[in-house]
């Protein structure tokens, strides 16, 4: 019997020892690099279609309202008109989510100073 198989090897000093290192690399089992990507093959199971009923849909429903959908003709406004009332829209909904946050810190500031 070894000295290396007698005694477990410290990992810190098979890193500072090349003695230790060697005899460390010796007592690991050899792994396959290829074994990881080796697929198995699994066995092959037999699908059967599930027969799912279909809803009776009613042929109004199917038929598109007018202006709607995605062959519905858009109006023609101008790029700057339509840039200038999307700017306006979202600078509006920033101000309304900006309102509501700041309210709701002088809510907490106001509850933990009166509770405190």
């Amino acid at each position: 019997m070894t000295a290396a198989t007698a005694l477990p090897i410290s990992p810190e000093l098979a890193l500072v020892c090349p003695d230790l290192r060697e005899q460390a690399l010796a007592l690991l089992p050899t792994v396959d690099p290829d074994a990881l990507f080796r697929r198995v093959p699994r066995p092959v199971v037999p699908v059967r279609q599930l027969e799912v009923p279909r809803p009776v849909v009613p042929v109004r429903a199917l038929e598109p309202d007018a202006g709607t959908g995605p062959d519905a003709e858009l109006p023609d406004v101008p790029i700057p008109v339509a840039v200038a009332v999307y700017t306006a829209r979202r600078a509006a909904i920033f101000a309304v989510e900006a309102a509501v946050s700041v309210a709701a810190v002088i809510a907490v500031s106001l509850v933990a100073t009166l509770a405190g």
